[in-house]
């Protein structure tokens, strides 16, 4: 029988803290679309904590609360803030207006910044600068990776004494914010900034729907080379993403002034680079490219990869800048996955740095879940499968998951290098050899389902396209029962809810055909879940042996590989349970917001530090370090680790010298 799971109304708290007697009390509220209801009497913390109060009040009521505003949280907010979070995925809201307002004031400011489905609405500062929410305090960063809080904290400080200005202020410029990877990593990146005090600032390019069907189909599609054969970039194609690129220097024109160091993420900000460097001729540019880009395809005259490679690493020539600031070849350093094949030769390689995409420990994509948590974020994805709201008219909803039976995910953009239909060819084959096992009679076995979920950048066109060709190929299967098990999800911008269908599968999926870095892997190593994934782009870096399988999407075979894998995980339970504790163990600190952190901090200040050297004029070099073992060049945590160290030795000879001639002077 189907678990049934109701599916809570989305809630926001109101909370008033004051005092009774000696302790802290508090009044709350719980605003949802139709009404607000609020207890009689006020609360004492120490008998009953905010978040228990708050969670008991709104179970009573089927409601999930999404956020809390708190008023005259004082120096506590950074503990509760802290608490509400990890302990029940609410997020805190305390800079109000309605602050000293009662409860209903409070809560009603704060549903404001959420739409209709609990999903937050980005906040923007000036000139279009990201502000990220607040979850957790330092502290919890500190204990998982002291080294590289350190280390960012240090090159940090570098940076501020070499500039002349004083402020070392790092902009990052990407094209949306949200919807893939670079946001995701984004606003993790920006939380910590802000809890470290660090001068670190993230922008983004005002949207245009015209632009952005030029940079995936023209720049993304290409380089990944899943391009239709005959795509060209017409002259159309780059007037569209021009105007688009001087409407957004306009924009940024204030960024540029002030900013030290800037660094683009991926193609489609680059046109940006000559406008940065003419307002601001001191800037030190950073590229950051988070794409497979096949070098093999870049390299050949000829190719489309080749004229699209071109067009943006010299910058357009129609439009009169000097070639020394056109195109990313104007940055001081190139800054990739560390997979040589990645790298096109016309990229020096003493400006090649490498680094690994970066997931954090305590967003909503990672955060333990409570049982609590499991049941409504599942419930909402079955709400999400099966009310005709969700879906474009004439189409039929999907069934819900049965979560008595065991499920494989894929989480992923609607991309078409992302894998999806070799994922449900295989699907299909397990699916027909368990479900044959059990007709014939195989105890403890349960017949399988297939979880694909995705949610869509507002820079990725393709995502319609895709969803229609996975629905179509999902109708060919014939077997009613086999279709109902294949879910396709296009979810809300909602992490709780990814995190959510992670942790409920029994192993994860990652067949992408290209690919950069995958941290959806590192998330899945990091819930001990297996992982199947193609030995493409980064993803064979991510999987230490045991803690999944590779596999080879040019293999004759392939299909019956994938198959093969996902029947031993389903019917298993021993062999499940050794990878399961090996990807536990294998996640790794590379691949963590912390040491994200301390990478662009040394890269900043190495790249300005060089800059200004007299006897390297503009040049930023790798120093040769890294290794050219696994495609390693240039290996950016490694360098931080060797430069970090090499400092402090040098401060402790220092102090050492002075102690001796203190000594000798008596």
């Amino acid at each position: 029988m189907r678990e049934k799971r109701r599916n809570p109304t989305v809630a926001f708290g109101g909370v008033e803290l004051g005092r009774f007697g000696r302790f802290q009390s508090y009044r709350f509220g719980i605003l949802n679309s139709t009404s607000y209801q609020e207890p009689r009497f006020p609360r004492l913390s120490f008998l009953q904590p905010i978040g228990l109060s708050l969670n008991r009040f709104a179970q009573r009521k089927t409601e999930q609360i999404i956020a809390t505003g708190i008023a005259n949280a004082g120096e506590d907010v950074e503990r509760l803030r802290s608490r509400l979070w990890l302990s029940h995925g609410i997020i805190t809201h305390t800079d109000l207006q309605s602050a000293g307002s009662n409860p209903r004031a409070i809560a009603e400011e704060v549903a404001n910044q959420y739409d209709r489905n609990g999903i937050a609405q980005i906040r923007y500062g000036p000139n279009r600068e990201v502000i990220p929410q607040e979850l957790v305090s330092l502290g919890y960063y500190e204990r998982a990776d002291p080294r590289a809080i350190e280390q960012a904290r240090f090159f940090a400080e570098k940076l501020k004494e070499i500039d002349p200005k004083g402020e070392g202020r790092v902009v990052h410029i990407s094209s949306t914010p949200q919807g893939g990877g670079v946001a995701i990593m984004r606003h993790a990146e920006m939380r910590l900034a802000r809890e470290m005090g660090l001068n670190m600032h993230w922008h983004v390019m005002e949207p245009d729907s015209a632009a952005f069907d030029v940079t995936k189909r023209k720049f993304h599609n290409v380089f990944q080379d899943v391009a239709p054969e005959g795509t060209d970039l017409t002259d159309d194609n780059k007037r569209i993403y021009q105007d688009w690129i001087a409407k957004n220097a306009e924009i940024f024109r204030p960024v540029f002034k002030s900013a030290k160091v800037l660094i683009i993420d991926d193609p489609q900000p680059s046109g940006l680079i000559p406008y940065a460097l003419r307002e601001n001729p001191d800037l030190v540019i950073l590229y950051r490219s988070h794409i497979e880009i096949i070098n093999s395809k870049t390299d050949t005259p000829g190719t489309i990869q080749n004229k699209v490679w071109e067009y943006l690493w010299n910058g357009d020539q129609t439009l009169g800048f000097d070639s020394s600031i056109n195109g990313i070849q104007a940055a001081k350093a190139f800054v990739t996955h560390p997979i040589k094949s990645f790298i096109p030769t016309e990229v020096p390689r003493e400006r090649v740095f490498g680094m690994a995409p970066t997931t954090d420990r305590f967003d909503g994509l990672n955060k333990p879940l409570s049982r609590r948590e499991m049941k409504i974020y599942l419930g909402a994805i079955d709400r999400i499968l099966t009310d005709p709201r969700y879906y474009d008219s004439g189409e039929i909803p999907q069934t819900a998951i049965d979560h008595s039976r065991p499920y494989v995910s894929q989480r992923a953009r609607l991309d078409p290098s992302k894998g999806y239909p070799d994922l449900m060819i295989s699907f299909k084959r397990t699916w027909e050899q368990i479900d044959l096992d059990i007709r014939n009679g195989a105890r403890n076995l349960k017949r399988p389902q297939l979880v694909m979920i995705a949610n869509t950048a507002a820079d990725d066109p393709d995502a319609q396209i895709i969803y229609n060709q996975l629905k179509e190929l999902r109708g060919t299967f014939g077997n009613q029962d086999l279709i109902d098990d294949i879910k396709i999800i296009r979810a809300p911008h909602n992490d709780l809810l990814l995190n959510a269908v992670t942790r409920g599968s029994r192993f994860v999926t990652q067949l992408s055909t290209r690919e950069g870095f995958e941290f959806n892997v590192e998330e899945a190593i990091m819930k001990g879940k297996p992982v199947i994934g193609s030995n493409r782009g980064g993803i064979y870096l991510q999987i230490d042996n045991g803690a999944g399988f590779l596999v080879d999407p040019g293999s004759p075979t392939y299909h019956d590989d994938v198959s093969g894998h996902m029947y031993d995980l389903f019917t298993n339970k021993k062999l499940y349970r050794r990878m399961s504790r090996k990807a536990r163990n294998s996640a790794h600190n590379d691949f963590k917001t912390e040491r994200n952190m301390a990478n662009w901090m040394w890269l900043s200040y190495n790249a300005v530090k060089e800059t200004n050297d007299p006897n390297h004029p503009g040049e930023v070099t790798n120093g040769n370090f890294g290794s050219d073992e696994e495609g390693l060049i240039g290996y950016v945590p490694r360098i931080v680790d060797r430069e970090y160290a090499r400092y402090l030795n040098l401060q402790t000879t220092r102090r050492r010298s002075t102690r001796d001639l203190q000594l000798n002077s008596i």
